[in-house]
């Protein structure tokens, strides 16, 4: 009889216990802030890299809103050691538009058997904002 009452009191406990626990997990939860956008001006903004028989092939885009134009993009690929360190680094710099859309595609002849980086950077201006933004993938060739 003795058994059975303290093992009713102990699972007793442990519930308390848990529901003491799950208390603040349900209240931080509904503290959460709306997801908000990335950037305020910059609609898209993504890069590709593949490989066409040895020929990185690089590809950067990036779209602002109405109003806005894209500037001082650069974009640059990186071959990365097994340790991740760049061993090798090609930049394209210099390149704008005078309009809210930019797109470029840069072919450059790689080594195959290592990873890739490409990057790309641009600012997007807009009459009250200058917004950089920065995106960016990896590939084994």
């Amino acid at each position: 009889m003795k058994k059975i009452r303290i093992g009713k009191m102990l699972i007793a406990m442990v519930l308390m216990l848990a529901m003491v626990w799950m208390v603040p997990m349900g209240a931080e939860a509904s503290t959460e802030l709306p997801i908000q956008p990335r950037y305020t001006n910059t609609r898209i903004a993504t890069v590709g890299l593949s490989n066409e028989n040895g020929t990185a092939v690089c590809i950067g885009d990036v779209t602002g809103y109405d109003g806005t134009t894209i500037y001082l993009v650069e974009m640059v690929l990186e071959q990365l050691s097994s340790a991740g360190m760049t061993t090798m680094r090609i930049p394209w710099t210099g390149m704008s538009s005078t309009t809210n859309s930019f797109c470029v595609v840069k072919r450059v002849g790689v080594p195959t058997g290592f990873n890739y980086r490409l990057t790309l950077t641009a600012v997007v201006r807009s009459s009250t904002l200058d917004e950089t933004v920065s995106v960016s993938t990896e590939k084994q060739f």
